[in-house]
């Protein structure tokens, strides 16, 4: 696997744990969630 494959994948995984995060946590502040996105991002 060549090294953009493996960004894309990670990336991938990393948004598909922080939409479960989010639909786990439905009374998240705007503070916290931005936290979230940004780590993610």
């Amino acid at each position: 696997m060549d090294p953009s494959d493996m960004s894309r994948v990670i990336k991938r995984d990393a948004f598909f744990h922080a939409c479960q995060l989010f639909d786990e946590t439905p009374d998240l502040s705007v503070v916290f969630a931005t936290t979230i996105i940004g780590i993610f991002a």
